[in-house]
C-alpha cells in the first residue's frame, strides 16, 4: 500500500500543478465565505498591535483564568479592630458617640 506521499510522486507535473491550483482557488473561496459570514454575525477582528495602532501594553492578556488583580489602595481592614472597641466599650459600660476613628475613639474612652 502507497502512503500519500508516494502516490504524489507517481503523478505526472501537469496533475500536481492542477490540483494545486484547484487547492488555492478552493481556499480563497473559503477564506471569503468565512469573511462573509463574520461580517453577517457582526464578528469584528481582535484588535493587537500587530493589526492596529493599539499598544501591546493594552493586548488581551494570555489566559489568566482564576487569578485576581491585586487591590490598589489603603487595606481596610480594621474590623476585627472595632469589634474589640465596641466589645470593650460594651463590657466596660462606657459611653462614647464621638464620630472619631477607631484609634482615637479607643483612645478617648479608655484613656490611653
Amino acid at each position: 500500500m502507497l502512503t500519500k506521499r508516494e502516490e504524489l510522486e507517481q503523478l505526472n507535473k501537469e496533475r500536481l500543478i492542477d490540483d494545486y491550483l484547484l487547492l488555492e482557488k478552493r481556499l480563497e473561496t473559503l477564506e471569503r465565505q468565512m469573511g462573509e459570514l463574520k461580517r453577517a454575525l457582526g464578528i469584528k477582528p481582535v484588535k493587537t498591535s500587530k493589526n492596529s495602532s493599539v499598544p501591546p501594553s493594552q493586548e488581551q492578556k494570555v489566559n489568566r483564568n482564576g487569578q485576581k488583580k491585586a487591590k490598589r489602595g489603603a487595606k481596610k481592614d480594621i474590623g476585627g479592630q472595632v469589634a474589640r472597641v465596641v466589645s470593650q466599650m460594651k463590657s466596660s459600660n462606657v459611653v462614647c458617640l464621638n464620630a472619631k476613628p477607631v484609634v482615637q475613639i479607643y483612645r478617648t474612652c479608655f484613656n490611653m
